[in-house]
């Protein structure tokens, strides 16, 4: 995924032990060190994060498409 390259290191860390190694919250924070509350909370920010720049992407993808309709 081209926007997780673009979280700090931590949360796509904890992003990618959660959705690409399909990790409990338990074993992300063993594997961490981090706590549960701060598993959690990063996953979260990360995910909230992600879910907005792809909508603004989706957004572009909308106006670009439009644009050149028009155009035509």
């Amino acid at each position: 995924m081209e926007h997780g390259k673009n979280l700090p290191k931590t949360p796509q860390g904890v992003v990618r032990l959660r959705f690409h190694g399909s990790n409990s919250y338990q074993e992300i924070r063993q594997i961490t060190g981090l706590s549960g509350g701060n598993v959690g909370f990063i996953l979260n920010a990360a995910m909230r994060n992600l879910r907005g720049k792809m909508e603004r992407d989706d957004k572009d993808e909308k106006i670009i498409y439009l644009a050149k309709r028009a155009a035509s």
